[in-house]
Order: structure tokens, then sequence, then C-alpha cells
């Protein structure tokens, strides 16, 4: 039965990524310092979690993105991997730290970024 989960878990992930998914190229760069280019990652300017126990929401302008963990080339929790949005050469390019990774148990996590300045 788990495996069936997982399955329809990840078909999900799959069409909410396909309809949400970032404008512009996102990069990932992890252990090997190599640019990896995430083509299904879902970016946003800000978040608003919703405590479940009381419903209060709690209102953070932090970005996120969103990402199927196998996309990614190793652990964003182990070597402190770098998060770029936009053309890799270009001056406006954005380029962010990841402050915390938020898996969903189901493949996919939500990346929560700190702006580099």
């Amino acid at each position: 039965m788990g495996s069936e989960w997982d399955d329809i878990a990840s078909a999900q992930l799959e069409d909410c990524i396909g309809v949400f998914k970032t404008t512009g190229p996102v990069y990932y760069i992890g252990e090997s310092g190599h640019p990896v280019e995430l083509s299904k990652a879902i970016f946003d300017e800000r978040f608003e979690p919703v405590d479940g126990a009381t419903e209060a929401g709690v209102m953070s302008t932090g970005p996120w993105l969103g990402v199927k963990l196998s996309d990614l080339p190793d652990d964003p929790e182990e070597i402190g991997p770098t998060i770029i949005l936009g053309e890799l050469d270009s001056a406006t390019a954005r380029r962010f730290e990841i402050r915390e990774v938020q898996r969903d148990g189901a493949g996919g996590a939500k990346i929560l970024l700190k702006e580099c300045d």
C-alpha cells in the first residue's frame, strides 16, 4: 500500500509543479560546485503557514522554493548549497542561501531561502 500511495503523491506533485513552476531558470549549486538547472521548481516570494492548532496565520516575507528532492544532486541540508534565480551570467540574477528544508514525506520539499546581499 505504501508504494501505491507514493505513486499517487508523486503524480500529484508533478501536476502541481507543471502548473505552478517558475518561469525563469533556477539553479542549484551543491557539493560539486557546478550549477544544476531545476526545470521543475516552484519559487515564491513569501509564504503564510497556518498554525493547525489555532488556525492563526503567521505571515513571513521569506522566499521559498518547492522542489522534488530527486531532482537535486545531493541533500540540501548537508552542505549549505546555493540557489540562483535567473541566468547565471546575468547581473540581475538573484542568489539565495538555504535557511531550512521542510520535507513533505512524499518526495518533495519546501526550501526556505535567505537572499544573499
